[in-house]
Order: C-alpha cells, then structure tokens, then sequence
C-alpha cells in the first residue's frame, strides 16, 4: 500500500478536523483515486497553520508539539483532485487554498502511530510491512468515519 507524507497539523486535520481538500502541487494520479493510502506525517511542523486549522474548525486543536511526527498515524482516501479554475464543489471549501485539491473521501486514524521515515510523492512505506502482523494491537483503526 502507498503512503503520502502530510506535514502536521494538517495531517492532524484529515483525521481529526474534518479537513476536506489536502493542497497540492501536483494532481492524484487516477490509478490512486478511491485508494486507501498510509497517512504518515513527517519531522516538519508548520506551526502557522495551527491558527488557520483554528479559525476554520471553530476550536482550538492540540499544540503541535503534542502532535506525533515521523509516523504513519492512519489511513487517507481520496476521491479525486482539481484544479483552480475547474468547477468543483469543494472549490469553495475552506481548506481549499488554490492550485490542486484533492478531495478527502474517508479517513481512520490509527489507534498508536508507527514510526516512519517520510519520502515525496506517494511512496512505499517498508516500516509498514506486514505491520498488521507485527503491530495488530497497533493497527487499529479510530476515530473519523467514512466520509462517503
């Protein structure tokens, strides 16, 4: 299964925040629309962005140092990507910043993060093979509910 590396706290934001478009810069590959993918965060925090994550959900998330980093924490689907300019209903979503959005369609934290080292692009995360195996106490899926 491929991973996508997403700084926190908007990794944090997908899973918990009710985050709807993830911005890019390049379009989801139509081979991975509908695809379940590791959602791994990585080392990076951009700490700015726990004020707009604020603003837009109406409460305060958690500080960014009690986020986990350098891990895949769940898993993340999205149902297809667009591009400003093209008409799309999630054009006028607030997590929507311009350029590329891909649209969130279902999202499951997992229950302990597994640490991981993050790559660009969609990658192949070996941390996570046969994690199922060697973590299925870990390998749980919480929290947000299919979002179709």
């Amino acid at each position: 299964m491929k991973a996508i590396s997403i700084r926190q706290p908007w990794a944090w934001a997908i899973l918990h925040g009710g985050k709807s478009v993830e911005n890019r810069d390049w379009v989801l590959p139509r081979q991975f629309q509908d695809t379940w993918l590791w959602l791994h965060c990585g080392k990076r925090v951009e700490r700015a962005a726990w004020y707009d994550i604020r603003e837009i959900i109406g409460a305060d998330p958690p500080q960014t140092a009690d986020m986990p980093t350098g891990a895949v924490i769940g898993v993340v689907r999205f149902s297809h990507s667009f591009v400003t300019g093209e008409p799309d209903p999630m054009d006028t979503s607030p997590w929507y910043q311009g350029g590329v959005g891909w649209v969130v369609s279902g999202a499951y934290a997992l229950s302990t993060p597994v640490p991981c080292k993050g790559r660009l692009k969609l990658w192949e995360p070996d941390e996570m093979d046969g994690a199922l195996e060697k973590h299925g106490d870990v390998v749980t899926f919480t929290h947000r509910k299919d979002m179709r």
